[in-house]
């Protein structure tokens, strides 16, 4: 199962996206950041779970060069508040995780395109920042309680653009204004 979700990336320590843009019926709409030559903002964010083993999250932005991905998820849509004891555990007792090692895998034109391939486990004791995820997103009930956003920043490491979406978009209002 392939989808193409538009998100825009930024740390969670910085602020300041611009809101805008994004029609919710539209799967690959642009984020809505700092469009100056040399500055990336966000086309799209795919992911790609089909293998059932792996999920792939790509990012593809127009404009400049990608600098780091910052891609942070949270099952917000689990009340349960399980995880209370779990390293990973927000405040709100829910899962989060957070992927920063994503690579350049298409250069092109206007465009590029970063991605990072996870591995799906079953535990939260498996759960390793960068290699593995809890989150299948070809299971209907995690995605439809996943709530994600992704910050990039400009090949100097400056702030370019965030995009977010899922469940509870409210999660990561403070950080990205830049959702959908």
């Amino acid at each position: 199962m392939k989808h193409a979700i538009a998100l825009g990336l930024v740390s969670i320590a910085l602020s300041g996206c611009t809101s805008g843009g994004c029609d919710t019926g539209d799967s690959a709409c642009k984020g809505t950041g700092n469009t100056n030559t040399g500055t990336p903002f966000i086309e799209q964010i795919n992911y790609d779970c089909s293998s059932g083993t792996d999920c792939t999250w790509s990012v593809v932005a127009s404009g400049g060069q990608i600098g780091v991905v910052d891609l942070y998820l949270a099952e917000t849509g689990d009340t349960s508040g399980s995880c209370q004891t779990n390293p990973n555990c927000s405040d709100e007792g829910f899962w989060t995780e957070y992927h920063n090692n994503f690579s350049l895998v298409g250069s092109g034109g206007a465009t590029e395109e970063k991605a990072i391939t996870l591995t799906i486990v079953g535990s939260y004791e498996d759960q390793v920042q960068n290699s593995t995820t809890l989150f299948d997103m070809g299971n209907s009930t995690i995605e439809n309680q996943l709530t994600y956003a992704a910050f990039i920043t400009d090949s100097a490491g400056n702030y370019a653009d965030c995009f977010g979406g899922g469940h509870d978009t409210s999660y990561y209002a403070a950080d990205c204004e830049n959702l959908r």
